[in-house]
């Protein structure tokens, strides 16, 4: 009878502990739970395989952070070296556009000195014909010279009206 009651005793003791088992699996963490995990992970990071891989991860960035910053680099030189050439190209066509329009001011100068002198030139002829007509016609003794030396200023002052118009003065 002893032996069964202990059996029962131990059938009982063992039930009791797996209903305990059971029941509390399911319950919340308490903070004394999280603090031992919160230390377990403190304690893993002081290993030092942890503090190794830590320790080569962080070389690896700043490796990954020294190429980006390289090529940072290398793409502003680019870009500046792109640009300083455009702006080369764009300045020497800008000196070349100049250049022919420097040349096309030189030859309209020219050409308007050149109509200013052929203008005295022919104001000059058209005096000395005036002057040459209306003493021929002094000569003839007409009644209509009148006429005639007016007919003579109309035809002379159209004749400088088209020179200028034609030559821009």
């Amino acid at each position: 009878m002893k032996n069964r009651i202990a059996t029962t005793v131990k059938l009982l003791t063992a039930a009791a502990l797996a209903a305990t088992i059971i029941f509390t699996t399911g319950q919340q963490v308490s903070a004394t739970e999280a603090t031992d995990a919160q230390l377990q992970m403190l304690l893993l990071t002081q290993t030092p395989e942890y503090q190794a891989a830590l320790a080569m991860q962080q070389a690896q960035l700043a490796q990954i952070a020294a190429q980006q910053e390289a090529l940072l680099k290398q793409q502003a030189a680019l870009l500046a070296a792109q640009q300083a050439a455009a702006l080369a190209a764009q300045q020497a066509a800008w000196n070349a556009q100049l250049a022919a329009a420097q040349q096309v001011y030189a030859n309209a100068q020219y050409l308007h000195a050149h109509a200013i002198n052929q203008a005295y030139l022919l104001n000059s002829t058209q005096a000395m014909q005036r002057a040459q007509y209306e003493s021929m016609i002094n000569k003839m003794g007409l009644d209509y010279k009148k006429e005639l030396m007016n007919n003579f200023k109309d035809a002379q002052y159209d004749a400088i009206r088209s020179f200028m118009g034609y030559n821009g003065l």
